[in-house]
């Protein structure tokens, strides 16, 4: 007889265990206490409607805050434009439509050119984005590295300062 109740004791604690598990507890943060959401395993597309623009976003894990700013995980950005851009923690600022990315970023152009880079501030407003860290980029037939850029017109037109170095391969031949 005691091990019926021992039985029907572990099936309680297992059904209650697969219950909690599926629950989303406080979320912790310790830098801010102004937390307002938490997400998981996003996918956002913003579509401009006067120019037919968009932009796709993937990340793990986003955090919302009670001043309209959002703090992203390891994320994936995609624009119509061609570019790919993918970093490990950024934060946007909702208000001021500016994306500021911390840590080691990739940019590639639907051509195959790649950036390398240690932080980025985006301002989609004006559409220019720039780093302060050392950049090196890679293109066909060409490497430049600088210690820092500046990019406008949806990453297409940069502009490099401070110890800039172009490598040119003589045996590429360009359009």
């Amino acid at each position: 007889m005691w091990h019926k109740w021992l039985i029907g004791i572990f099936i309680v604690v297992g059904i209650s265990l697969i219950l909690k598990s599926g629950e989303v507890g406080p979320v912790k943060n310790k830098e801010r206490s102004d937390t307002l959401r938490l997400m998981s395993n996003i996918y956002m597309l913003e579509k401009n409607l006067d120019d037919g623009s968009s932009i796709k976003l993937y990340t793990d894990t986003a955090i919302q805050y009670t001043d309209n700013t959002i703090a992203l995980g390891e994320f994936e950005v995609y624009t119509s434009g061609g570019i790919y851009i993918k970093g490990e923690k950024a934060q946007y600022n909702i208000d001021q439509s500016k994306l500021e990315v911390f840590g080691p970023i990739i940019i590639k152009t639907q051509d195959g050119d790649k950036a390398y880079m240690d932080g980025l501030i985006w301002d989609r407003t004006s559409n220019i984005g720039g780093t302060d860290s050392p950049i090196k980029v890679e293109a066909k037939g060409i490497i430049i590295e600088a210690k820092n850029a500046q990019f406008r017109n949806d990453f297409h037109l940069l502009s490099f300062s401070g110890g800039v170095n172009a490598k040119i391969y003589n045996n590429y031949l360009g359009p």
